[in-house]
Protein backbone atom coordinates (compact mmCIF):
# COMPACT_ATOMS: atom_id res chain seq x y z
CA UNK A 1 0.00 0.00 0.00
CA UNK A 2 1.41 3.36 -0.98
CA UNK A 3 1.46 5.54 1.60
CA UNK A 4 2.77 9.37 2.33
CA UNK A 5 4.72 10.15 5.95
CA UNK A 6 3.68 14.32 7.28
CA UNK A 7 4.96 15.39 10.14
CA UNK A 8 3.36 14.97 13.69
CA UNK A 9 1.55 18.45 14.29
CA UNK A 10 -0.62 17.46 17.08
CA UNK A 11 -3.71 19.05 15.79
CA UNK A 12 -5.94 16.00 16.38
CA UNK A 13 -3.90 13.27 14.47
CA UNK A 14 -5.43 9.90 16.05
CA UNK A 15 -5.11 6.24 14.20
CA UNK A 16 -8.07 6.08 11.62
CA UNK A 17 -8.75 9.54 11.07
CA UNK A 18 -9.80 11.09 7.75
CA UNK A 19 -8.17 13.56 6.32
CA UNK A 20 -8.89 16.09 3.33
CA UNK A 21 -5.58 16.30 1.72
CA UNK A 22 -7.04 19.24 -0.75
CA UNK A 23 -7.43 21.58 2.47
CA UNK A 24 -4.81 19.71 4.71
CA UNK A 25 -7.65 19.19 7.36
CA UNK A 26 -8.98 16.38 9.21
CA UNK A 27 -12.20 14.47 9.12
CA UNK A 28 -14.28 12.38 11.15
CA UNK A 29 -13.01 8.68 11.36
CA UNK A 30 -14.42 6.08 9.05
CA UNK A 31 -11.90 3.29 9.68
CA UNK A 32 -12.94 0.58 12.39
CA UNK A 33 -11.06 0.40 15.33
CA UNK A 34 -7.98 -1.39 16.22
CA UNK A 35 -5.69 -1.92 19.17
CA UNK A 36 -2.90 1.20 18.59
CA UNK A 37 -1.65 0.09 21.69
CA UNK A 38 -0.82 -3.14 21.03
CA UNK A 39 0.28 -2.24 17.49
CA UNK A 40 2.38 0.18 18.55
CA UNK A 41 4.42 -1.94 21.35
CA UNK A 42 5.26 -5.07 18.62
CA UNK A 43 7.01 -2.09 16.53
CA UNK A 44 8.84 -0.68 19.62
CA UNK A 45 10.44 -3.81 19.56
CA UNK A 46 12.13 -3.31 16.69
CA UNK A 47 14.05 0.07 17.18
CA UNK A 48 15.21 1.38 13.31
CA UNK A 49 18.24 2.79 15.37
CA UNK A 50 19.36 5.19 17.80
CA UNK A 51 22.80 6.75 19.22
CA UNK A 52 24.42 9.31 20.24
CA UNK A 53 26.21 12.21 18.51
CA UNK A 54 28.52 15.07 20.30
CA UNK A 55 29.84 18.52 19.31
CA UNK A 56 32.31 21.01 20.70
CA UNK A 57 30.33 24.65 20.29
CA UNK A 58 32.98 27.03 19.72
CA UNK A 59 30.88 29.96 18.34
CA UNK A 60 26.94 30.87 18.81
CA UNK A 61 26.65 30.42 14.88
CA UNK A 62 27.41 26.20 14.86
CA UNK A 63 23.98 25.79 16.95
CA UNK A 64 22.26 27.06 14.02
CA UNK A 65 22.62 23.72 12.05
CA UNK A 66 22.25 21.54 14.72
CA UNK A 67 18.41 22.15 14.73
CA UNK A 68 18.09 22.51 10.90
CA UNK A 69 15.70 19.75 9.32
CA UNK A 70 16.81 17.89 6.20
CA UNK A 71 14.38 17.36 3.03
CA UNK A 72 14.15 13.36 1.85
CA UNK A 73 11.98 12.71 -1.03
CA UNK A 74 11.86 9.16 -2.53
CA UNK A 75 9.75 7.02 -4.43
CA UNK A 76 8.74 9.28 -7.12
CA UNK A 77 5.62 10.37 -5.04
CA UNK A 78 4.84 7.31 -3.47
CA UNK A 79 6.50 8.23 -0.04
CA UNK A 80 7.35 11.52 1.24
CA UNK A 81 10.06 11.32 4.31
CA UNK A 82 8.51 15.07 5.95
CA UNK A 83 11.32 17.22 6.77
CA UNK A 84 11.04 17.78 11.02
CA UNK A 85 10.48 21.56 10.76
CA UNK A 86 8.59 21.97 13.65
CA UNK A 87 10.29 20.24 15.86
CA UNK A 88 14.10 21.95 14.61
CA UNK A 89 11.94 25.26 14.92
CA UNK A 90 10.83 24.66 18.70
CA UNK A 91 14.73 23.31 19.63
CA UNK A 92 16.10 26.41 17.64
CA UNK A 93 13.97 28.95 19.91
CA UNK A 94 14.28 27.27 22.97
CA UNK A 95 18.30 26.78 22.55
CA UNK A 96 18.74 30.28 21.01
CA UNK A 97 18.63 32.32 24.63
CA UNK A 98 22.03 30.40 25.29
CA UNK A 99 25.32 32.41 25.34
CA UNK A 100 28.48 31.24 24.24
CA UNK A 101 31.32 32.60 26.41
CA UNK A 102 35.07 32.60 25.28
CA UNK A 103 36.04 31.75 29.29
CA UNK A 104 33.78 28.29 28.73
CA UNK A 105 33.95 24.85 27.11
CA UNK A 106 30.74 23.95 25.55
CA UNK A 107 29.60 20.59 24.40
CA UNK A 108 25.81 19.35 22.41
CA UNK A 109 24.99 15.85 23.03
CA UNK A 110 22.64 14.67 21.12
CA UNK A 111 20.56 11.39 21.35
CA UNK A 112 17.59 10.33 19.33
CA UNK A 113 15.32 6.91 18.51
CA UNK A 114 13.65 6.36 15.71
CA UNK A 115 11.48 3.50 15.20
CA UNK A 116 10.58 1.75 11.69
CA UNK A 117 6.50 2.74 12.90
CA UNK A 118 3.38 1.04 13.01
CA UNK A 119 0.75 0.27 11.04
CA UNK A 120 -3.54 -0.59 10.49
CA UNK A 121 -2.35 -4.03 9.19
CA UNK A 122 -5.98 -4.62 6.60
CA UNK A 123 -7.75 -1.08 7.16
CA UNK A 124 -11.54 -1.95 6.59
CA UNK A 125 -14.34 0.85 6.84
CA UNK A 126 -16.52 0.39 10.14
CA UNK A 127 -20.19 -0.66 9.05
CA UNK A 128 -21.18 3.34 9.37
CA UNK A 129 -19.42 4.20 6.75
CA UNK A 130 -19.86 1.90 4.56
CA UNK A 131 -23.69 2.60 4.77
CA UNK A 132 -22.63 5.95 4.58
CA UNK A 133 -20.80 5.65 1.24
CA UNK A 134 -23.44 3.26 -0.02
CA UNK A 135 -26.67 6.07 0.62
CA UNK A 136 -24.94 9.19 -0.06
CA UNK A 137 -22.01 8.40 -2.67
CA UNK A 138 -18.48 9.00 -2.85
CA UNK A 139 -18.99 12.75 -2.71
CA UNK A 140 -20.38 13.47 -0.16
CA UNK A 141 -18.04 10.54 1.44
CA UNK A 142 -15.38 12.23 0.57
CA UNK A 143 -16.59 15.56 2.05
CA UNK A 144 -17.24 13.82 5.54
CA UNK A 145 -14.35 11.65 5.81
CA UNK A 146 -11.51 13.27 3.45
CA UNK A 147 -9.96 11.02 0.79
CA UNK A 148 -7.27 9.69 3.11
CA UNK A 149 -7.04 8.51 6.25
CA UNK A 150 -3.94 8.01 8.87
CA UNK A 151 -3.07 4.41 8.58
CA UNK A 152 -0.27 4.65 11.28
CA UNK A 153 2.54 6.71 12.97
CA UNK A 154 6.32 6.83 13.51
CA UNK A 155 7.32 6.90 16.79
CA UNK A 156 11.29 8.31 18.57
CA UNK A 157 12.30 10.00 21.34
CA UNK A 158 15.06 12.84 21.95
CA UNK A 159 17.38 13.92 24.45
CA UNK A 160 19.42 17.18 23.47
CA UNK A 161 21.78 18.97 26.09
CA UNK A 162 23.83 21.67 25.55
CA UNK A 163 26.87 21.08 28.45
CA UNK A 164 28.66 24.37 29.52
CA UNK A 165 31.60 23.81 31.13
CA UNK A 166 32.60 27.06 33.14
CA UNK A 167 35.49 28.83 33.72
CA UNK A 168 37.56 25.98 31.59
CA UNK A 169 40.83 25.96 32.56
CA UNK A 170 43.87 23.08 32.21
CA UNK A 171 44.27 21.41 28.41
CA UNK A 172 42.93 23.11 25.46
CA UNK A 173 39.57 23.16 24.69
CA UNK A 174 39.81 20.76 21.74
CA UNK A 175 41.50 17.84 24.17
CA UNK A 176 38.74 18.64 27.45
CA UNK A 177 36.12 18.31 25.20
CA UNK A 178 37.69 14.63 23.78
CA UNK A 179 37.99 14.05 27.58
CA UNK A 180 34.73 15.21 28.62
CA UNK A 181 33.11 13.54 25.66
CA UNK A 182 34.79 10.06 26.47
CA UNK A 183 33.55 10.02 29.95
CA UNK A 184 30.22 11.16 29.38
CA UNK A 185 30.33 8.07 26.67
CA UNK A 186 31.71 5.82 29.03
CA UNK A 187 28.67 6.37 31.63
CA UNK A 188 25.97 6.33 29.42
CA UNK A 189 27.31 2.70 27.58
CA UNK A 190 26.44 1.30 31.03
CA UNK A 191 26.28 -2.43 30.65
CA UNK A 192 29.04 -2.06 27.92
CA UNK A 193 32.05 -1.43 30.11
CA UNK A 194 33.12 -2.86 33.04
CA UNK A 195 32.16 -1.36 36.00
CA UNK A 196 35.14 0.18 37.39
CA UNK A 197 35.59 2.01 34.10
CA UNK A 198 32.44 3.34 34.46
CA UNK A 199 33.03 4.17 38.41
CA UNK A 200 35.98 6.52 37.35
CA UNK A 201 34.36 8.08 34.95
CA UNK A 202 31.56 8.74 36.92
CA UNK A 203 33.73 10.37 39.75
CA UNK A 204 36.13 12.22 36.83
CA UNK A 205 32.36 13.74 35.56
CA UNK A 206 31.67 14.78 39.67
CA UNK A 207 34.49 17.04 39.70
CA UNK A 208 33.76 19.17 36.85
CA UNK A 209 31.94 22.31 37.39
CA UNK A 210 28.81 22.86 34.44
CA UNK A 211 25.74 24.07 33.64
CA UNK A 212 23.79 21.66 31.50
CA UNK A 213 20.39 23.15 29.37
CA UNK A 214 17.75 20.53 27.95
CA UNK A 215 15.09 19.76 25.66
CA UNK A 216 14.12 16.19 25.74
CA UNK A 217 10.99 14.63 23.99
CA UNK A 218 10.38 11.20 24.93
CA UNK A 219 6.94 10.26 26.55
CA UNK A 220 5.87 14.15 26.00
CA UNK A 221 8.04 17.03 25.35
CA UNK A 222 9.91 18.83 28.56
CA UNK A 223 11.84 21.76 27.63
CA UNK A 224 13.49 21.60 31.33
CA UNK A 225 15.05 24.10 33.54
CA UNK A 226 18.85 24.08 33.91
CA UNK A 227 20.55 20.86 35.37
CA UNK A 228 23.98 21.92 37.82
CA UNK A 229 26.24 18.66 37.38
CA UNK A 230 27.16 16.52 34.50
CA UNK A 231 26.20 13.78 37.51
CA UNK A 232 23.03 15.33 37.54
CA UNK A 233 23.09 14.87 33.74
CA UNK A 234 23.50 11.57 33.64
CA UNK A 235 21.13 10.77 36.35
CA UNK A 236 18.16 12.77 34.52
CA UNK A 237 19.11 11.03 31.21
CA UNK A 238 18.43 7.65 32.66
CA UNK A 239 15.45 8.69 34.36
CA UNK A 240 14.70 9.76 30.65
CA UNK A 241 15.47 6.30 29.21
CA UNK A 242 13.51 4.22 31.96
CA UNK A 243 10.61 6.65 31.65
CA UNK A 244 10.73 5.73 27.61
CA UNK A 245 11.19 2.00 28.58
CA UNK A 246 7.38 2.50 31.03
CA UNK A 247 5.47 4.52 28.93
CA UNK A 248 6.57 4.64 25.39
CA UNK A 249 7.66 7.19 22.64
CA UNK A 250 5.91 10.31 21.22
CA UNK A 251 4.79 10.66 17.59
CA UNK A 252 6.70 12.01 14.81
CA UNK A 253 5.19 11.63 12.00
CA UNK A 254 1.98 10.58 10.36
CA UNK A 255 1.37 7.68 7.98
CA UNK A 256 -1.65 8.45 5.36
CA UNK A 257 -3.31 6.56 2.88
CA UNK A 258 -5.78 6.79 0.22
CA UNK A 259 -9.58 5.44 0.87
CA UNK A 260 -9.15 3.78 -2.91
CA UNK A 261 -6.63 1.31 -1.97
CA UNK A 262 -9.06 -0.42 0.38
CA UNK A 263 -11.16 -3.54 -0.90
CA UNK A 264 -14.49 -1.84 0.33
CA UNK A 265 -14.33 1.20 -2.22
CA UNK A 266 -12.58 -0.04 -4.83
CA UNK A 267 -15.32 -0.33 -7.34
CA UNK A 268 -16.48 3.19 -6.10
CA UNK A 269 -13.53 5.46 -6.30
CA UNK A 270 -13.54 8.12 -3.74
CA UNK A 271 -11.35 10.33 -5.96
CA UNK A 272 -12.47 10.55 -9.61
CA UNK A 273 -9.21 10.55 -12.30
CA UNK A 274 -10.09 14.37 -12.91
CA UNK A 275 -9.37 15.21 -9.00
CA UNK A 276 -6.19 12.68 -8.62
CA UNK A 277 -4.70 15.10 -11.31
CA UNK A 278 -5.33 17.88 -9.43
CA UNK A 279 -4.12 16.18 -6.52
CA UNK A 280 -1.12 15.24 -7.82
CA UNK A 281 -0.61 18.37 -8.94
CA UNK A 282 -1.14 20.53 -5.90
CA UNK A 283 1.24 17.97 -4.32
CA UNK A 284 3.65 19.12 -6.29
CA UNK A 285 3.17 22.45 -4.84
CA UNK A 286 3.28 21.55 -1.77
CA UNK A 287 6.57 19.77 -1.83
CA UNK A 288 7.60 23.42 -3.41
CA UNK A 289 6.42 24.59 -0.44
CA UNK A 290 7.78 22.63 2.42
CA UNK A 291 11.49 23.11 0.75
CA UNK A 292 10.81 26.66 1.11
CA UNK A 293 9.93 26.22 4.39
CA UNK A 294 13.15 23.98 5.40
CA UNK A 295 15.40 26.57 4.23
CA UNK A 296 13.59 29.12 5.98
CA UNK A 297 13.82 27.11 9.31
CA UNK A 298 18.04 27.46 8.06
CA UNK A 299 17.92 31.45 7.63
CA UNK A 300 15.94 31.73 11.13
CA UNK A 301 18.15 29.55 12.81
CA UNK A 302 20.91 31.30 11.90
CA UNK A 303 19.34 34.62 13.42
CA UNK A 304 18.72 33.62 16.51
CA UNK A 305 22.42 32.46 16.63
CA UNK A 306 23.87 35.36 14.77
CA UNK A 307 26.64 37.35 16.03
CA UNK A 308 26.49 41.29 16.17
CA UNK A 309 27.28 41.88 12.80
CA UNK A 310 24.88 43.98 12.11
CA UNK A 311 25.69 43.60 8.13
CA UNK A 312 24.82 40.17 8.11
CA UNK A 313 22.07 40.19 10.63
CA UNK A 314 19.98 42.76 7.64
CA UNK A 315 20.92 40.19 5.02
CA UNK A 316 19.38 37.82 6.76
CA UNK A 317 16.32 39.53 7.64
CA UNK A 318 15.84 39.85 3.58
CA UNK A 319 16.18 36.13 3.04
CA UNK A 320 14.15 35.24 5.81
CA UNK A 321 11.38 37.96 4.77
CA UNK A 322 11.84 36.77 0.44
CA UNK A 323 11.12 33.25 1.70
CA UNK A 324 8.22 34.13 3.91
CA UNK A 325 6.78 36.02 1.07
CA UNK A 326 7.76 32.98 -1.56
CA UNK A 327 5.96 30.31 0.85
CA UNK A 328 2.50 32.33 1.53
CA UNK A 329 2.77 33.08 -2.44
CA UNK A 330 2.95 29.40 -3.20
CA UNK A 331 -0.10 28.16 -0.58
CA UNK A 332 -2.15 31.48 -1.62
CA UNK A 333 -1.64 30.06 -5.61
CA UNK A 334 -2.46 26.56 -3.95
CA UNK A 335 -5.98 28.05 -2.59
CA UNK A 336 -6.85 29.43 -5.78
CA UNK A 337 -6.47 26.35 -7.97
CA UNK A 338 -8.60 24.72 -5.31
CA UNK A 339 -11.20 27.02 -5.81
CA UNK A 340 -10.60 27.32 -9.59
CA UNK A 341 -8.80 23.93 -10.94
CA UNK A 342 -8.65 25.33 -14.37
CA UNK A 343 -5.53 27.44 -13.27
CA UNK A 344 -3.68 24.64 -12.22
CA UNK A 345 -2.16 24.36 -15.78
CA UNK A 346 -1.58 27.99 -16.03
CA UNK A 347 1.31 29.18 -16.91
CA UNK A 348 1.92 30.64 -13.02
CA UNK A 349 1.68 26.61 -11.97
CA UNK A 350 5.11 26.02 -13.90
CA UNK A 351 6.11 29.13 -13.24
CA UNK A 352 5.88 28.41 -9.58
CA UNK A 353 7.45 24.40 -9.97
CA UNK A 354 10.44 26.36 -11.88
CA UNK A 355 11.18 29.07 -9.58
CA UNK A 356 14.69 28.49 -8.46
CA UNK A 357 14.55 28.35 -4.45
CA UNK A 358 18.29 28.89 -4.20
CA UNK A 359 17.88 32.27 -4.99
CA UNK A 360 15.97 32.90 -1.56
CA UNK A 361 18.84 31.50 0.43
Amino acid sequence: MSLIEREYSDLGECLGRGFDSFTQNFRSTAIREVDEEQLKKEAEKFSSGDGYSFEHIEKKEMLSKSFNASLSISGLGRFVSAPLILTGDAKGEFFSSKSIKSTNLYILLKYQLRNSGYSIKNPELSDAAKNFLNDFGAAEFRNKFGDEFIIGFRTGAEYTALIEILEYEGDSKQQGYGKIKSSISSVLAQGNIDGNMKNEAMESLKKINASVLCYKKGPRVNKSGIILTLDQLIDDFRSFDNSIEEHGCVKYTSFFADYDQLPDIKKTRIVTPELRDLKSKLNLLRNRSIEAETKLLKNRNLYRFKSDNSENNNDLENKIRRQRIAIDKIQSYMKECLELPEFIDSRTYNEYLAEDLEKLE
